[in-house]
């Protein structure tokens, strides 16, 4: 089913957060996260850019064609995280 069937129905849309191609096969609708993401891919700071994350959608659409929803932002509206995007 589409993401937007889904968010035609009355009842709301639940998508955990996937961070790899392997955590999107295991589920019916993904949620890829700036921040989660950022932490997976380094170590001290959930610093991803837009191409960063446009590449990790990409790996999870080479393996599920589940719908994915994208949040590029980091949660934080840090000098840091406003220098990545």
């Amino acid at each position: 089913m589409s993401l937007r069937a889904r968010l035609n129905e009355a009842l709301p849309v639940t998508a955990p957060l996937v961070l790899n191609p392997l955590m999107a096969r295991m589920v019916e609708a993904a949620y890829l996260g700036g921040g989660a993401t950022g932490y997976a891919k380094v170590a001290l700071e959930a610093n991803l850019n837009l191409t960063e994350m446009c590449q990790a959608a990409l790996d999870i659409r080479a393996v599920s064609s589940l719908p994915l929803i994208l949040d590029g932002a980091c949660g934080a509206p840090t000098t840091t995280s406003a220098s990545s995007t």
